[in-house]
């Protein structure tokens, strides 16, 4: 099953609402075709966690159908 947005957000409010978000990442499994898609996840981390949470140590973002399309 591919992630959605709804089940994203799920999954990082329990990040936040267990106050592991720094120890805890997170990495969306497929669903993420454009970077329109992307962007609708990277929007609910910041509005979850701060502009600077989405950094190397805490969230993957794979976009391999985009790489030739971006």
């Amino acid at each position: 099953m591919n992630a959605t947005p709804e089940s994203a957000r799920i999954m990082m409010e329990v990040i936040r609402d267990m106050g592991v978000e720094k120890t805890v990442g997170f990495k969306p499994a497929g669903g993420v075709r454009t970077a329109e898609d992307a962007q609708k996840y990277l929007a609910i981390a910041d509005e979850l966690f701060g502009a600077d949470w989405a950094d190397a140590r805490h969230y993957r973002l794979v976009l391999p159908a985009c790489w030739q399309a971006c």
